[in-house]
């Protein structure tokens, strides 16, 4: 993924500094490196997968900051159209430039890919889709609380 040891850089990481392959980067990791969570690596699993997929990386560009623009701003390239549907939409999950948009952790970005290889439809638990059916939650049974306590009056 192009991450190399160099003589005169024997340490790859240092404070506040990027480490890694930009057209593999999360869209957080590269504006930010302090700040990322395991949905960086969620989202690189996925951008590896799709150059698997495709034989190309997810984001090419001339340089490296139109690769890193293209990660902040811009779909991956397209995968081809022998990928299945539920495929291209599971890494459309694990590629989300909103890491709550993005599987919360590899857990679920696997098992969505093993049900869509099963033949299953994926479910797409995200931290945006888990705090959805909370609200839902939340809602129905304030209904119902006051729903019962306008009744009891």
């Amino acid at each position: 993924l192009g991450l190399v040891r160099r003589e005169e850089d024997p340490e790859l990481t240092r404070p506040g500094s990027a480490l890694g392959s930009p057209a593999y980067m999360s869209p957080e990791q590269a504006k930010d490196p302090s700040g990322v969570s395991s949905q960086a690596d969620v989202y690189s699993l996925g951008a590896t997968l799709h150059h698997a997929l495709s034989g190309q990386p997810p984001f090419r560009g001339k340089g490296v900051g139109e690769v890193i623009h293209r990660v902040l701003h811009m779909p991956p390239e397209k995968l081809p159209l022998t990928v299945p549907d539920p495929l291209v939409r599971v890494l459309d999950v694990a590629m989300a430039k909103d890491p709550d948009r993005r599987y919360p952790s590899a857990r679920e970005f696997g098992s969505d890919l093993g049900r869509v290889l099963l033949g299953y439809s994926p479910k797409f638990v995200t931290g945006h889709s888990r705090r959805k059916h909370q609200i839902w939650g939340f809602t129905a049974v304030g209904i119902l609380v006051l729903g019962s306590g306008l009744t009891w009056w």
